[in-house]
């Protein structure tokens, strides 16, 4: 068969495919944005402190929204508990769907989600932490973060020498401190995470291992580091991390169901690693107040100088040169993922836990985006909520639409390639006939390319992953 041939029978099955779609019109199961799976609702105003809009108000394309839904109600990516949007401080999605979860390692099946499902943050823990010990500097319960940790913890002073004395609040923030420590595989039992938590005495397990480095010079992911700043919060405000947490952070915010766990079944020392378990509108409400410079209506909780200092990168923590994870940077108990969006490089700081556990703060666009989910210790599903967010999220509060509501089919067509989803039969069955007619062998290609075809999700092996795809 010739090149002739071969194109020719390309564009008669891409025609026959789209009079199909169009045949079987309302019964054919495809992405219908004017009929979605789930129908958009404005998010309610609970008297909680959260502000509402709808999309329309604050000019998010909800076409792309619904489509979003879609993808994640059919199954393209798994396993998402709750997913929340705030644009300009106020909440303009909010959805939960039933999945997978675990509590405490113990699987509990598919459950239920909803508003006031207290979820499992993970590692957000930390940034938590992180704040309190940022409340307890502003209220002058210790000189400095560059204070040496030894200082605090005079008891342990038969391990304060040689370069693990010259550990400061500092290193164990940004994760550089230089301790030996591994817990990069959960199911290791020679995970040091499990091993402290199993501990009777957590600090004097961290301060105890060897070192492997100079602190301040190597990032080293380090949950023994964080409950080492959890008990820093302690010893200089006479307050576990929980209580001071509830008392000066929570309270505040107006957050009034929370649990945070313990290190072992008989201890009273809360796991600063990964124990704190909140509602994801609570989630919500954290991220905005590092939105706003560590303020919350009007009143200054967090000191504005940490909340900049906590999200600016103090260490390349991954290169990139693992796919799974991308690059990023880290500050003090903060993730800083650095990309590009639509041509303008940005900084997204980020909470993150295991299982798609995330809260993304992106100051230029005054966007934030909280993610719950159950695919814990599954490295491979780790950037699943970034992807979402970049995917969607970004072009519908990007999109040239969102601004005006116009539904000018030239300016539909400056988004996409394939034009705006409710322009989708004509705009696939011009580009049928114009490949036919004119024999650009560029349009068939794009035509037959399952990107293009996708549209049929359920006479295709590709998923919708992205907007960009219908």
């Amino acid at each position: 068969m010739n090149i002739i041939d071969l194109l020719i029978m390309k564009v008669r099955v891409s025609i026959f495919i789209i009079t199909l779609f169009i045949s079987i019109g309302a019964g054919a199961q495809r992405i219908d944005t004017k009929k979605p799976a789930t129908p958009y609702k404005k998010t309610a105003q609970l008297n909680d402190g959260l502000q509402t809009a709808t999309m329309k108000d604050v000019r998010i394309d909800e076409k792309i929204i619904r489509v979003m839904t879609d993808s994640i109600l059919n199954g393209n990516y798994t396993n998402v508990h709750s997913l929340l949007i705030s644009q300009n401080d106020k909440l303009v999605y909010e959805q939960y769907w039933p999945g997978k979860d675990k509590k405490f390692g113990r699987e509990l099946g598919v459950i239920p989600h909803h508003r006031d499902s207290l979820h499992g943050t993970q590692s957000v823990t930390k940034s938590f932490v992180s704040a309190c010990l940022g409340i307890a500097l502003g209220q002058g319960k210790f000189k400095s973060i560059d204070q040496r940790v030894f200082e605090l913890f005079p008891e342990y002073k038969a391990q304060d020498t040689g370069l693990k004395s010259v550990i400061t609040i500092r290193h164990l923030l940004t994760m550089t401190c230089g301790i030996k420590w591994n817990e990069e595989d959960y199911n290791s039992p020679d995970n040091m995470e499990h091993a402290m938590l199993r501990s009777s005495d957590p600090v004097g397990y961290v301060l105890s291992q060897p070192m492997v480095s100079v602190p301040g010079k190597v990032f080293n992911y380090n949950g023994g580091a964080t409950q080492l700043l959890a008990a820093i919060v302690e010893r200089t405000t006479g307050m576990p991390v929980d209580l001071f947490a509830k008392k000066y952070l929570f309270n505040p915010l107006g957050v009034t169901d929370f649990y945070w766990s313990r290190t072992n079944n008989n201890s009273i020392v809360p796991d600063a690693t990964s124990g704190l378990y909140l509602r994801s509108r609570d989630m919500l409400k954290f991220g905005l107040l590092y939105m706003n410079n560590g303020k919350w209506r009007g009143k200054q909780v967090v000191p504005a100088d940490w909340v900049w200092q906590s999200i600016t990168p103090f260490i390349v923590a991954d290169d990139g040169s693992d796919i799974r994870f991308g690059k990023s940077e880290y500050g003090f108990q903060w993730w800083i993922v650095p990309d590009t969006i639509k041509g303008k490089r940005t900084h997204i700081a980020a909470c993150i836990g295991n299982g798609g556990q995330r809260i993304f703060i992106d100051k230029q666009n005054k966007l934030v985006t909280v993610f719950t989910g159950g695919n814990y210790r599954m490295p491979d599903k780790y950037l699943q909520p970034y992807q979402i967010l970049k995917n969607f999220i970004y072009p519908a509060v990007n999109s040239t639409n969102s601004a005006t509501g116009n539904s000018s089919s030239n300016q539909r067509q400056m988004s996409t390639p394939s034009g705006h989803p409710e322009a989708l039969i004509k705009n696939l069955t011009h580009k049928a006939f114009e490949a036919e007619f004119k024999n650009d062998t560029a349009a068939i290609s794009n035509l037959m390319d399952d990107d293009f075809i996708s549209v049929y999700p359920h006479k295709t092996q590709k998923s919708i992953r992205s907007w960009q795809d219908i």
